[in-house]
């Protein structure tokens, strides 16, 4: 065998998941996304249905972020094994990387929700040009 004894890593980068500012980077301008409708009541329903996709964008990159951090805890907590920690100082790795993973899933959940406001806005701002 081949095996080193040492500390390891998880392998997979975060860039595996999306950027969260989909409205901001991901789609075009709503003041002139739909006006060009047949008629205010489709460019309405338009920007609605892009706000909400909008919205499940920004909900599968948490979703992957999420996935990616808990697999990145597993990682982590087999880690504070494999070095051959023991007692009260495996224990307290594998709290701090729980800890670690509850941090970053509230900052996750903070950037989902502002990104989904986000693409509220850009709903909001699309509608609105619907009616000029």
């Amino acid at each position: 065998s081949n095996a080193r004894a040492g500390a390891f890593s998880d392998p997979i980068s975060g860039n595996v998941c999306a950027d969260f500012a989909v409205a901001g980077d991901s789609m075009s301008d709503p003041n002139t996304a739909f006006i060009s409708a047949s008629s205010v009541k489709t460019c309405t329903s338009l920007c609605k249905q892009a706000a909400n996709q909008c919205k499940n964008y920004v909900n599968k990159t948490a979703s992957c972020y999420k996935g990616y951090y808990s697999q990145y805890k597993t990682y982590w907590k087999k880690n504070c094994s494999d070095i051959g920690l023991t007692g009260s100082e495996l224990k307290s790795c594998k709290q701090d990387a729980n800890n670690y993973y509850n941090g970053i899933k509230g900052k996750i959940k903070s950037i989902q929700g502002t990104e989904q406001d986000n693409c509220s806005a850009w709903g909001d701002t699309c509608q609105a040009a619907c009616n000029l």
